[in-house]
């Protein structure tokens, strides 16, 4: 597939206490080489270190969503550190997929309004959450999500998202100060929400 020229969009990026800024820089690093297979680059501005707004992720979303995307930002990233009670929230869910198999651990996750805010859990420890995943892959995974992808069994849909949003950032309908969406469902986000 052809996806055009080079594109830029600015993230602005929140972090936990205990989230250094070199390791954003690798989580970025190792996600522009997933984008580069689409002409794309994503660059972490405005790197801000803030208090987690709640313990579980529906906290963060509901913050993320009460944050307009500035000039400097096409999307916003929460990076989820790793807290005490992390740990224990951790040992309980690990010990519920020793019992059942079931792994109910949520690494991340996307509002759905306009696919602009997410987050992601930057810090993991045990042994079992990196077999299953890594800072590197959630980030790929909801960056995906980031672009207007859903949740589908083949990647092609994805890529025909990914096309389309590339485009709409040429139409001169959409804000030039904006890196544009097409959601999972479909709407085209023209300017920042």
């Amino acid at each position: 597939m052809d996806f055009g020229q080079s594109k830029t969009f600015q993230v602005c990026t929140i972090f936990e206490p205990g989230i250094s800024k070199e390791e954003i820089s690798e989580l970025f690093a190792y996600w522009n080489e997933e984008l580069s297979l689409y002409q794309l680059t994503a660059v972490s501005v405005n790197p801000t270190q803030m208090e987690r707004p709640g313990f579980m992720g529906t906290s963060i979303i509901e913050y993320l969503n009460t944050l307009p995307l500035t000039k400097e930002c096409d999307r916003i990233l929460y990076l989820k550190g790793r807290t005490f009670g992390d740990m224990v929230f951790e040992g309980f869910m690990l010990g519920l997929f020793s019992v059942t198999g079931i792994k109910l651990e949520i690494h991340g996750a996307v509002e759905t309004r306009t696919q602009t805010r997410g987050y992601i859990k930057a810090k993991y420890s045990s042994t079992i959450q990196l077999l299953f995943t890594s800072p590197k892959s959630t980030l790929v995974h909801e960056g995906y999500h980031l672009l207007g992808c859903g949740h589908q069994l083949f990647m092609e849909e994805c890529y025909i998202r990914i096309q389309e949003t590339k485009r709409l950032a040429d139409d001169p309908e959409t804000d030039p100060s904006f890196f544009p969406n097409v959601t999972a469902d479909g709407r085209k986000i023209k300017k920042k929400q």
